[in-house]
């Protein structure tokens, strides 16, 4: 082996932590430093690669996007380079370990790892609001939060100790706590983490992927709920609401209400993650961030009710017009049944005018989500 030009980092994510905004700053470029260097692949994520360390991905998948991933570090002479996928927080620690060792050795035993977590109660509000605009979840909050208690997906402390215990030193775990960032923003803690420096300047937007408002959130329900119940693949569902959610949010004139934790699932809440939070705070930081944002979580509850139903936010014409352009949409995707997932991963990755894209399809489609946007203005 020989002394790679440049270091390896792998930003693991965790979801809904400001990866959206990390990679948006990265992918373009959007900051500047006279003493440091960073060099980031002309996609906006690593996602592909994350995915082929799935159990059931195939093996000439992974040593295809391996490979490749590990030429282009070797034109790398950046101080860092940097692979970023919230997909990788998934991926078996010791898959990834014994793949990077296979088809990037000079970079495995020095590579570093980076992650962010989010305090348990803001995990919930923001996973909730993402299960219901992606997934179409259709239940209660206090149905997601049960769930999530039951499945232990926001149990962190086991899936962090794992990462730790396979890279030691070389595993970084963030909190994302306000006065705990660099800067108190996350793009800026993570540029100060890896480049080991505050002599640098961000030149874009760092706001990306934020949470819709709770009338949003009726109205992506509404669109996902008549979607379900036809033959639309779940990918082409999803990227549709995807889609219509960042419109909605860029056309709204005010934020509108965000949605807050009921405060009659606080306590249980706590009760649930206390010995979590507890295990964080001990193994990764300095101090009790974890357990404090839990203590503190009671600020930001709310003991109004918090509809998810149309009628009460929109108006019976609204709601009328919005069920017939979602007609519209479901009849352009019985035509086409990915086109618009093909589009909408294509603007995810940075990509514009993608000559595979039919782009009288795309207009009809996008001319269709911003009417949605005007009826409910």
């Amino acid at each position: 082996m020989t002394k790679p030009n440049t270091r390896l980092i792998f930003h693991i994510g965790d979801p809904k932590t400001g990866s959206s905004s990390i990679q948006r700053v990265l992918f373009s470029s959007g900051w500047t430093s006279p003493s440091r260097t960073l060099a980031y692949p002309d996609r906006i994520s690593a996602v592909p690669m994350a995915k082929s360390l799935y159990p059931d991905a195939r093996a000439k998948r992974r040593r295809n996007l391996f490979t490749a991933s590990a030429e282009w570090l070797t034109m790398q002479s950046a101080d860092v380079s940097v692979l970023s996928a919230e997909h990788f927080a998934f991926v078996a620690p010791a898959k990834l370990r014994s793949v990077t060792r296979r088809f990037m050795p000079d970079h495995a035993d020095d590579m570093g790892i980076i992650a962010y977590a989010r305090p348990h109660m803001g995990r919930l509000v923001s996973s909730f609001s993402q299960a219901v605009k992606i997934r179409g979840f259709q239940g209660s909050f206090e149905d997601f939060c049960q769930g999530a208690v039951t499945s232990r997906r926001f149990h962190y402390a086991p899936r962090f100790a794992e990462w730790q215990a396979t890279f030691d030193a070389r595993f970084t775990l963030r909190p994302l706590v306000g006065s705990r960032l660099h800067r108190q923003d996350v793009v800026a803690d993570f540029l100060h983490t890896v480049l080991e420096t505050d002599d640098f300047e961000i030149t874009a937007d760092t706001r990306q992927n934020e949470s819709p408002s709770v009338a949003q959130l009726a109205c992506l329900r509404f669109v996902q709920s008549r979607l379900q119940g036809t033959a639309t693949p779940d990918p082409a569902r999803k990227a549709i609401c995807a889609s219509l959610s960042v419109r909605l949010q860029a056309a709204a004139d005010t934020p509108g209400q965000r949605l807050k934790m009921p405060a009659s699932v606080l306590a249980p809440m706590q009760q649930a993650y206390g010995e979590d939070a507890a295990a964080l705070d001990k193994r990764f930081f300095d101090g009790t961030p974890f357990s404090d944002a839990l203590q503190d979580a009671a600020r930001n509850t709310t003991d109004a009710h918090q509809s998810l139903a149309m009628a009460d936010h929109f108006s019976p014409a609204q709601i009328t017009e919005l069920g017939r352009i979602t007609d519209g949409i479901i009849a352009e995707l019985d035509a086409d049944p990915i086109g618009w997932q093909r589009h909408h991963r294509d603007v995810k990755s940075g990509i514009s005018d993608s000559e595979d894209e039919d782009q009288a399809f795309v207009a009809r489609v996008a001319g269709l989500l911003d009417g949605i946007c005007t009826t409910l203005a």
